[in-house]
């Protein structure tokens, strides 16, 4: 049940992001919604609940994009071993923790995005626009993501509670 509702979640983040966000003209080039998502798995949920469900998110995110397939999944998991690594040495449910946390995210994002396109042979180079569109993920990132990490975290609690606490 608890893949079937990640899936759920997955789905509508990314229909929102590819859908609604792109029709809005200053959310265009909004950072992934995903990455909120991804860091909760890595904090709050078990290892193999978070290795399980990963992969799923990366191929539906590179399936939707149309970008270099396994892209997403390689950011994806990047991103749920550097968490795992660092919340063994410091307290990972702080809303500090939180908000450098979805910054860092969405910042190794954009560098990996950024080195396959360098493999890929396409000379994009860093301009002041892409730096402004970098600031301007980051500034969401930073305002819209621990929201959207603990909403998710409310979310699956209360999955937990409708079904009385057999999914935990």
């Amino acid at each position: 049940m608890i893949y079937a509702f990640s899936f759920t979640v997955t789905l509508v983040l990314v229909l929102l992001q590819s859908i609604v966000l792109t029709v809005w003209l200053p959310f265009a080039g909004f950072y992934d919604l995903l990455i909120p998502v991804v860091l909760y798995l890595a904090i709050f949920r078990s290892a193999g609940e978070a290795v399980l469900i990963l992969p799923m998110m990366g191929l539906l995110m590179d399936s939707v994009t149309g970008g270099p397939f396994g892209l997403y999944i390689l950011t994806y998991v990047w991103l749920l071993a550097g968490i795992r690594a660092i919340i063994r040495y410091i307290h990972g449910t702080s809303i500090v923790f939180l908000f450098i946390a979805v910054i860092v995210g969405v910042t190794v994002e954009a560098n990996i995005f950024w080195v396959a396109q360098l493999l890929a042979g396409r000379t994009w180079v860093v301009w002041p626009d892409t730096l402004g569109h970098l600031v301007w993920q980051l500034v969401f990132a930073g305002v819209t993501g621990p929201f959207l990490m603990l909403a998710t975290k409310a979310l699956f609690q209360k999955l937990v509670y409708w079904l009385g606490g057999r999914i935990a």
